[in-house]
């Protein structure tokens, strides 16, 4: 029994040791990447704007409001990436004081 005992307890100090040293999920190279569409997206509408507003062009305009429903719904992904983002890495550091504190 005390085998097993001692198994599992150096088992779970392994594991938090783990938790202490890996570093955050941080899935910033995704929020990088939708931010990074976003600004392309943004940059490809404006001549459509230009032509819209200057030009009263009724195509562009069409162009610019299908690009904004785009945008809009690109930028609510964003959002929930970015909360999720941010809930990991607490639920991560407040794992990890509960270990340190564990541990000490």
């Amino acid at each position: 029994m005390e085998e097993t005992s001692t198994s599992a307890t150096q088992t779970s100090t392994l594991i938090a040791e783990e938790i202490i040293a890996t570093p955050p999920v941080d899935p910033t190279g995704l929020i990088a990447q939708k931010w990074l569409e976003i600004k392309i997206l943004t940059d490809s509408m404006e001549k459509d704007i230009a032509k819209n507003a200057n030009k009263k062009n009724l195509q562009a305009g069409i162009r610019v409001r299908k690009g904004f429903r785009t945008m809009k719904s690109w930028l609510s992904d964003l959002i929930k990436i970015t909360i999720a983002a941010d809930k990991t890495t607490a639920m991560v550091r407040e794992d990890r004081k509960l270990i340190k504190k564990g541990l000490k």
